[in-house]
């Protein structure tokens, strides 16, 4: 296994909230990225991925922890030192509509991070934005339009572009179809797979289509109120989800087929408030097979399979993985 591209170790973040509390968006995070890996980050909402993408990127700095960016830390360098960076981290965000500037056109756009991150003279940049509007399929004459002319998926070809024209070696993606029509996201995620393939840049995708997850990444991170409850190769969590907040998650998954028989598992109650969060596993709360151990700590985590391969390697933070199990066999049968 190559030294990872990016790396976080112990991550927290935290916010200030009234009174003089604070809110833990991320708690004690670790993972790794190597470089051409495809990862994704599912939760609901509230449950810190976005805030994640956020410190990975630096675009807003950790309470506590570290931050490897291809063997060198990035947790407290400059912001000089960031913005040499910047060309090798990249984010496409939820809203392209709020991520382009309004009075840019969108070539003038794209053209923005050719003229801070390479040595290209302004002919040259436009030959540029002219081969990336190729690459993302745009039309040529959107290059003069202003991003209120062009429509949603335009828009996200646009940020797309923009993201990979100072050629990155990490791009984070959050959310980038939830805001497009069906008929649109297709596109664009067969668009991302094959700059990936084509290129080589990894990708952190975060989503709550768990569809589009399991269909663009290989390995997967499951985050519940700030914390990791569950990671391992893709495919293997989405058949056979160990922790019961996974199982919960999944069964919460609508299915393309309306004729599918769907399989729900219970939980008890509403997400807690992040400023009231229960002792110990923090799932306690809702889960049916809560125990007193459970309340007494956060549950260190268990390796399910035997892989050499650190990629491979499933694990899940929960004391009652067997009795987990036992219940999503018995409710699937019984559905």
């Amino acid at each position: 296994m190559n030294r990872p591209l990016i790396e976080l170790r112990a991550v927290v973040k935290k916010f200030p909230a009234e009174g003089g509390a604070q809110v833990t968006a991320v708690d004690g995070v670790s993972l790794s990225i190597q470089p051409g890996e495809s990862v994704g980050l599912v939760g609901e909402s509230g449950s810190g991925k976005s805030t994640l993408g956020l410190l990975m990127t630096r675009l807003t700095p950790v309470s506590s922890g570290q931050i490897i960016f291809d063997g060198q830390g990035i947790t407290h360098v400059s912001d000089d030192a960031m913005r040499q960076l910047r060309s090798q981290i990249q984010m496409v965000f939820q809203d392209p509509w709020g991520a382009l500037n309004p009075r840019m056109t969108v070539g003038r756009s794209m053209a923005e991070p050719l003229k801070l991150h390479t040595p290209l003279s302004e002919a040259q940049r436009q030959l540029a934005v002219s081969d990336l509007a190729d690459r993302v399929h745009l039309p040529k004459a959107s290059l003069q339009r202003f991003p209120h002319e062009l429509s949603g998926g335009q828009l996200q070809r646009v940020c797309i572009a923009r993201a990979i024209a100072s050629k990155p070696r990490l791009l984070v993606l959050d959310e980038p179809t939830s805001s497009l029509d069906l008929s649109v996201r297709a596109g664009i995620l067969e668009l991302l797979d094959n700059i990936r393939k084509e290129t080589g840049v990894a990708l952190l995708l975060i989503s709550h289509d768990l569809e589009t997850v399991e269909l663009m990444t290989k390995r997967l991170l499951v985050l519940y109120l700030g914390k990791v409850v569950e990671q391992g190769p893709t495919r293997e969590i989405f058949h056979q989800p160990a922790h019961p907040y996974t199982q919960t998650l999944m069964s919460a998954n609508l299915p393309a087929d309306p004729t599918a028989v769907l399989s729900r598992l219970p939980t008890v109650g509403e997400i807690p408030s992040p400023l009231n969060l229960p002792s110990g596993c923090l799932f306690s709360s809702r889960c049916t097979l809560v125990r007193a151990q459970c309340q007494q700590g956060f549950p260190a985590f268990s390796i399910l399979n035997e892989s050499m391969a650190p990629a491979d390697v499933h694990e899940v933070a929960c004391n009652r993985v067997a009795d987990a199990s036992h219940w999503l066999t018995r409710n699937h049968h019984n559905s």
